[in-house]
């Protein structure tokens, strides 16, 4: 057994720092990748490297918050933290890695194939998720840092579940705009230029009264026409004022 004195020469310092950084890094751009690309936008072209954390962590936290409580929840209600270390949150002993592996992995591959809107994504994340946790849990180097197995459980779930489902979170954000369930929109009329010759020649905001906010990226805010056919990015100095309204 391992011992929880600070002063064994077996438990090693986590490099916390090192490994936060490119973690929230890797998290924050597949959530925004997930996010912005649903609407055909490339957003490193608008933004920095500092801002890409900036823009994913209001939304990541929000959603990993809520599913891991969810989550945790369940476990509590259905099993012990202290129950056989060997077991990743589910009954299946070691024996039936290799099973568990493959079944797990084609319902993967299933969900990708089949099923590739932000939800079923979310579910890809999860499983992905538990067969990182399931065949990591037990290694000697993750032991040496977290040496209690409830604690290792808990935090190698929790890290990978925000890892692998940052990308479906994204997805399910923007097609709740996408679909109309849930928006904000900015009346045409806050465009300073909406109405001049320019605008007219160019047919630009041309038949449109409202449109679907998508997001604020830099020194650039982007929408998105009610029927989603139309992208249109603009600056803060080309508003007069902007006023949104929920739906």
């Amino acid at each position: 057994m391992t011992s929880l004195n600070p002063n064994n020469n077996d438990l090693k310092q986590f490099p916390l720092l090192s490994f936060v950084v490119p973690y929230a890094l890797a998290t924050s751009l597949l959530y925004l990748f997930g996010y912005w690309s649903s609407f055909q936008i490339n957003i490193l072209e608008y933004v920095s490297l500092p801002d890409v954390i900036k823009l994913a962590i209001y939304p990541l936290v929000i959603g990993a918050f809520l599913s891991l409580v969810g989550f945790y929840v369940q476990v509590i209600v259905g099993t012990s933290f202290t129950a056989d270390p060997e077991k990743a949150f589910i009954v299946v002993s070691r024996k039936y890695v290799g099973w568990t592996n493959w079944i797990v992995f084609f319902l993967i591959l299933g969900i990708l194939f089949f099923k590739r809107t932000g939800s079923w994504y979310v579910t890809a994340g999860f499983l992905l998720a538990f067969l990182v946790s399931f065949n990591f849990l037990g290694t000697d180097k993750l032991k040496n840092y977290i040496p209690h197995p409830s604690a290792r459980k808990v935090i190698l779930f929790s890290v990978s579940i925000i890892l692998f489902t940052s990308y479906g979170r994204g997805k399910e954000n923007a097609e709740r705009i996408l679909n109309g369930t849930r928006y904000k929109t900015v009346s045409t009329s806050v465009f300073k230029e909406k109405g001049s010759a320019g605008f007219d020649d160019k047919k630009l905001l041309e038949g449109l009264d409202k449109l679907k906010y998508i997001g604020t990226a830099g020194d650039y805010f982007f929408f998105i026409s009610m029927d989603n056919s139309r992208t249109f990015v603009a600056k803060y100095s080309d508003f007069h004022f902007i006023e949104f309204e929920n739906h």
